[in-house]
């Protein structure tokens, strides 16, 4: 074989039952005796191997050069014309589009495709910055991330400082904060009773606090016990029913202005050596007028009701003088223990400033404080402010650095804010909303 049929299309069959090779031949080698063909076929299907060398004594071999041209092939025309027609545009079109499919060589089938390694190669970022070079007009945004399930999408703001400022004590301090972030410190009973005092002197009196107290308190009720959407005239069988635990002191009149619905009022046993306060006098006279039962005994207190109002405590963790109160302390705290419904706190005493005395304050849901709250542990649950127009000059006659929290509403929700362990003299004792 002859240097002449490099590049031909040959067929070699080879002897010892191997079967056919067909393919290009690439190279002959004259010393070895030895072709060498590319793109094989092997059986009619493709080889394994791209290259293959086969020794010329092995086989036996057929050359079909590539130059040879092809017998032109005439189909019979009707009307006896033996001549071959002009192919047409589309039949031409066909022709290409078969030749482009078809003509390239079949590479080996048996090979895995890898499609880990190929996709690894394909650098997204880098396609979409040359796709952004394009289109100079386009200007580019900031790049968005994308952020894990456990991150935080929003960034964090610093807490804010500390606008209202209240006089040191010595006492337990809590730093509520209310929806806006407004850090609200708590303040000492003695100090909120002489910020009252001090309004009631500039013309704020007692009787006044009590009514917008009550009016706030009412809208609370309101909300957290769903009474507003029972209260329907047509709807008479399922009237909410609240009963009122209202001691002898300034917290059990407030609790009297909490009317508007189906109430009861509890109060202890008046004793005849102590008098009733003029203010829970005039207040009872005036929720008898309203057509509300007044009991002393819980016996007579219904099974099913909607809430309890605790106002029995004021904030020395008295219910009254004497020993009636406290009996009459233990009959409702019994009585309420048995009973399912929800308990509203109004303005208790501080749990942390509290004297060993102090009988343990019924589990409530909400606390209901005025002006600015007490000291309360996280256990006592939710803290709601209720708004009072006290003058800024009346903060500031009792050393108070005020900046007003409230939103236009009676009243708004406290979350306890994470403070460091707060230093009492010469001992350190963690805080109670730290962490």
């Amino acid at each position: 074989m002859t240097e002449e049929y490099v590049g031909s299309q040959v067929s070699v069959e080879v002897a010892g039952g191997l079967g056919f090779y067909q393919g290009r031949l690439v190279a002959i080698n004259t010393q070895r005796q030895t072709l060498s063909l590319s793109q094989v076929i092997h059986n009619g299907r493709p080889a394994q191997l791209s290259d293959v060398t086969i020794k010329e004594g092995d086989g036996e071999w057929q050359c079909m050069p590539t130059g040879q041209p092809m017998a032109d092939y005439s189909s019979p025309r009707r009307g006896g014309d033996p001549h071959r027609g002009t192919p047409n545009k589309k039949e031409r079109q066909r022709r290409a589009r078969n030749d482009a499919t078809f003509a390239d060589p079949v590479d080996d089938m048996s090979t895995e495709f890898d499609f880990e390694s190929n996709l690894a190669l394909f650098d997204k970022r880098a396609v979409y910055e040359e796709i952004q070079s394009h289109k100079p007009d386009v200007v580019r945004q900031t790049v968005r991330e994308n952020y894990r399930y456990d991150e935080n999408v929003l960034p964090s703001k610093p807490m804010p400082e500390r606008k209202i400022i209240v006089p040191t004590s010595g006492a337990a301090e809590v730093i509520y904060a209310n929806d806006n972030g407004l850090l609200v410190p708590s303040v000492t009973s003695e100090l909120r009773a002489a910020l009252l005092s001090t309004a009631n002197q500039h013309g704020l009196t007692n009787s006044r606090q009590l009514e917008m107290i009550g009016r706030a308190a009412t809208e609370v009720i309101m909300s957290i016990s769903g009474c507003s959407h029972r209260l329907d005239p047509s709807n008479t069988q399922l009237s909410p029913l609240v009963v009122l635990l209202c001691g002898s002191h300034l917290q059990g009149a407030a609790g009297l202005e909490c009317q508007g619905v189906q109430t009861l009022v509890v109060t202890p046993p008046s004793a005849s050596s102590t008098p009733t306060p003029l203010l829970l006098t005039h207040e009872l006279q005036l929720y008898a007028m309203t057509g509300g039962r007044l009991v002393a005994d819980t016996r007579t207190l219904p099974s099913t009701l909607d809430l309890i109002v605790d106002a029995r405590l004021d904030h020395a963790g008295r219910a009254g003088e004497g020993g009636t109160g406290l009996a009459w302390l233990s009959s409702t705290a019994a009585w309420a223990s048995t009973s399912r419904a929800p308990v509203l706190a109004l303005d208790p005493p501080s749990d942390l400033a509290a004297l060993p005395s102090t009988p343990t304050p019924l589990p409530a849901r909400v606390l209901l404080c005025a002006a600015l709250p007490l000291a309360y542990t996280p256990a006592r649950g939710k803290v709601y402010l209720l708004s009072l127009p006290l003058p800024l000059h009346t903060f500031a006659a009792v050393g108070i650095k005020y900046v007003s929290p409230l939103v236009p509403r009676w009243s708004f929700h406290f979350t306890r804010a994470s403070r460091p362990p707060h230093t009492l003299g010469d001992y350190t004792t963690p805080h109670p909303y730290a962490g």
